[in-house]
């Protein structure tokens, strides 16, 4: 037994052969369940629009990106950030002053390292990953409960029993490189 070649496995005993074992008083049954499988959907990561104080932002609402995208760049989405009106860049921030359309990329997201997944609540389980033997896996979670004892796993754990709701993931998108725009000063010594 095995997943198909269309999916992912998430936990559950590995895949391989299953003997039918006859245990006293009870009907045959397979010696393990089938491991925790689920087709795999190319994940959309939505690009919050950015925000920031002086920040003048246009058209970036409904940016999303696909991760099966080779270049990870959404598509039809003409963003456009400068600083608002009364607001000059900072130069020495090191982001271009000109207005420029932006572009909304997949990048890196930073996940909680904890010892286990087990016993965490939603929040802190789809931000962490469970560190054994300098190996990452993704913390996953079931609101009823995705092992026998919790509603959080580590995905690939023997313990887990049904298909995650959700799993931490260790990419997001974002806008890059956005301007940072600092309060005009006016002058209040007058011309004299």
């Amino acid at each position: 037994v095995d997943c198909p070649k269309d999916s992912t496995f998430f936990g559950g005993p590995p895949g391989g052969p299953r003997q039918c074992v006859q245990q006293e008083g009870k009907n045959p049954a397979f010696s393990l369940h089938a491991p925790v499988c689920a087709k795999k959907d190319p994940k959309s990561f939505e690009c919050p629009a950015p925000q920031g104080v002086g920040l003048k932002v246009e058209r970036c609402g409904g940016c999303s990106v696909r991760e099966d995208d080779e270049e990870g760049v959404a598509e039809n989405c003409a963003c456009t950030v400068q600083c608002d009106d009364g607001y000059l860049p900072d130069i020495s921030a090191g982001v271009s002053s000109s207005s420029a359309t932006k572009m909304c990329k997949i990048g890196d997201k930073k996940l909680t390292d904890v010892k286990s997944c087990i016993g965490l609540k939603r929040d802190e389980c789809v931000n962490s990953q469970e560190l054994k033997d300098s190996t990452a896996s993704p913390c996953c979670y079931h609101a009823d409960g995705i092992s026998p004892n919790s509603n959080c796993a580590a995905k690939g754990s023997d313990s887990i029993t049904r298909v995650p709701q959700e799993c931490a993931v260790p990419r997001q998108a974002s806008f890059e490189s956005l301007p940072v725009c600092k309060r005009r000063c006016h002058n209040s010594l007058g011309d004299g």
